[in-house]
């Protein structure tokens, strides 16, 4: 009775970038997005080996390794990606949350170089559709299977809805000092206890709604209980 109550799924926002989704989730997503596992060709073994993603816990970020050597099929350069940003691409930069922008590089006289890289809007524009059509397409897919769908729910309680807020009350409270003409409400009471029990408090009730009698109360049972001698 005393567990925080169960979040629905509804409630839960998960994006392309959630620290708290295992890297073998944006494998499954990878592979749905390109119709089976994505593979590439190893230089030092000859062989075909599946993509896999890699979560740094410590510093949040997410890597795509082997995204370079994919091959450029219509699911990367098309569906989800463009012929200047592929979709491997735009998925990394998404995962950490990066901005997407697709340069030109042009003649400039004042650089050493001789050159300087800007925005291409149009590439850029084209880029951002995709990448928020990937988006839609976790976002849709990540909750249709049942297990993982589980899996996550219990990832993300365990995480981020483990702890409850305290409910303080003041029902126990009598005081015995208290003027016999003036009643405290119910959650004047709670307040003078919330005081009593914890360091600082903000009471941020409405106007008229007796803050001034739950401070003078509760200044006068801190002192009663000799927690307090100012």
């Amino acid at each position: 009775s005393v567990l925080p109550p169960t979040v629905a799924t509804e409630d839960i926002y998960i994006t392309l970038g959630s620290p708290w989704v295992p890297s073998d989730v944006i494998d499954d997503f990878i592979e749905h997005l390109f119709g089976g596992q994505a593979k590439y060709w190893s230089n030092s073994k000859s062989t075909q080996e599946y993509l896999s993603v890699k979560h740094d816990e410590l510093t949040g970020t997410w890597e795509i390794p082997e995204k370079t050597r994919y091959g450029h099929g219509v699911t990367d350069t098309d569906s989800y990606g463009t012929s200047r940003l592929e979709a491997l691409y735009i998925l990394e930069r998404t995962l950490n949350m990066k901005t997407i922008a697709v340069k030109n590089e042009v003649a400039c006289k004042i650089n050493a170089s001789g050159k300087k890289r800007v925005i291409n809007k149009e590439e850029t524009l084209l880029a951002l559709e995709k990448q928020q059509k990937m988006i839609k397409e976790f976002q849709d897919w990540v909750w249709k299977d049942e297990k993982r769908k589980k899996r996550l729910e219990t990832i993300f309680e365990n995480k981020y809805s483990c702890v409850r807020r305290r409910i303080f009350d003041g029902s126990f409270l009598t005081f015995p000092d208290l003027s016999p003409n003036i009643t405290l409400f119910p959650y004047q009471k709670n307040a003078v206890a919330r005081i009593i029990f914890t360091p600082n408090t903000l009471l941020a009730h409405d106007v008229g709604s007796g803050k001034t009698y739950i401070m003078i109360a509760s200044g006068m049972e801190l002192r009663r209980m000799g927690l307090s001698k100012k």
